[in-house]
């Protein structure tokens, strides 16, 4: 186990492998954002902030197979995750904050 005193990053990258499996509630906002973005025309461009495993990442490229979907994390473990999980090429990237210590 992480110790609490690990900088967030790293505590999100550790977990990223079993995140899915305890993120019920993020999966359960996500599918109520999608139902609400169900009306939205075809965009060009989606951009997935805090994107995680790509649970939302991969639905929204369902609902706009055309539109360029990328996915950006903090977590390098998180993104890992997202590319292990998505059949399709998505632009997946970690970004950190400017201001985030290294």
């Amino acid at each position: 186990m992480m110790p609490m005193t690990a900088h967030p990053r790293s505590r999100f990258s550790a977990a990223a492998v079993t995140y899915d499996q305890v993120a019920h509630v993020q999966c359960e906002v996500a599918d109520r954002l999608l139902l609400s973005l169900a009306t939205v025309r075809r965009p060009e461009r989606v951009l997935d902030i805090g994107c995680g495993t790509g649970y939302l990442t991969r639905r929204l490229a369902d609902l706009w197979p055309h539109a360029w979907i990328e996915g950006v994390d903090f977590a390098p473990g998180m993104i890992d995750q997202a590319r292990h999980r998505t059949d399709r090429r998505l632009p997946l990237r970690s970004r950190r904050s400017p201001r985030e210590p290294d």
